[in-house]
């Protein structure tokens, strides 16, 4: 992208606090973990901000420090989803059922970063990240994923190009 995402300016608010505000609305308690360092922008009112406790460990850490905070299954979203909704949060842990995690799979594609997880999978994660390991797929040999197709799903919407980051202002009205 050339920039930090967090700070993409989208209809009015920065990027991040953007997608905290959306989960805020279904999530208690909100937290967003960020690398150590890492400049943010403002986030709306009670949203808890953590960091990594080692740096270079991709999503699983943030997932596994977000996790140890809260206590709860939590949904796990990237800052970089502006079409984030309520209803799609909600329906992602109305789906979690028995399972450990939740993810959403989209033509064969698995979306790590916008499912919920519970914190028993805690250990499993640091087991990964001990070895090395830090990405999220890496934990459904080792617990009860389930998986939920979706559809033509705009919350699955992420931001990678300067490109994508236009079109996506363009196509969200005022």
């Amino acid at each position: 992208m050339g920039r930090p995402k967090a700070w993409l300016a989208f209809h009015g608010e920065p990027l991040l606090f953007r997608v905290a505000r959306i989960m805020s609305e279904s999530l208690s308690p909100m937290v967003v973990v960020a690398a150590e360092g890492q400049p943010l922008p403002d986030l709306p009112l009670g949203v808890r901000v953590l960091r990594d406790t080692q740096a270079g460990r991709g999503p699983l850490e943030g997932i596994a420090v977000g996790l140890e905070a809260t206590g709860v299954a939590s949904f796990v979203s990237a800052c970089d989803a502006p079409f984030l909704t309520t209803a799609f949060v909600r329906r992602m842990i109305e789906e979690l059922g028995d399972a450990d995690l939740v993810i959403p799979e989209t033509a064969g594609r698995r979306h790590t970063l916008s499912g919920v997880y519970r914190p028993s999978v805690v250990s499993l994660i640091r087991q990964l990240l001990d070895s090395g390991e830090t990405r999220p797929a890496q934990l459904f040999a080792r617990c009860r994923p389930r998986f939920v197709k979706v559809e033509n799903e705009p919350s699955l919407q992420n931001i990678n190009t300067p490109e994508e980051y236009e079109a996506a202002i363009r196509s969200l009205p005022e």
